[in-house]
């Protein structure tokens, strides 16, 4: 009796359509989430502990003019070129903390309304 349900056994296996190896199926939801995201959510503040220390990677779009003068100070005083635009935006955060933002970006208007003429009857 036990080789009877050995042998149905496999039968039923064989006919079970198994996914293939290239395609991900989710046993466990968990195995989907990357273990950042799951030290973002449980961390208090939402911040991935592991990060301290380290460094974030940013996209940005420049005008080809300002690569080139970059490029230009970089060979002129032989930076490399990530290192450069770590130190122009980081030169950049201090003129802005240093209160230039408010006098190079910000421009104030001052509006002086005429000052109606009439006379009392």
């Amino acid at each position: 009796m036990s080789n009877d349900f050995l042998d149905e056994l496999g039968r039923v296996e064989a006919k079970t359509k198994r996914p293939s190896p290239g395609s991900k199926q989710l046993n466990n939801p968990l195995e989907a989430v990357p273990t950042t995201e799951v030290r973002r959510a449980i961390h208090e503040k939402g911040k991935d502990p592991s990060m301290v220390g380290q460094q974030l990677r940013r996209s940005i779009l420049i005008p080809p003019e300002m690569d080139e003068e970059i490029n230009r100070l970089c060979r002129k005083y032989k930076i490399k070129k990530m290192e450069m635009m770590r130190f122009l935006i980081a030169k950049g955060l201090e003129d802005v903390h240093n209160g230039a933002l408010e006098g190079s970006l910000v421009k104030k208007v001052v509006m002086e309304l005429p000052s109606p003429q009439w006379k009392s009857s």
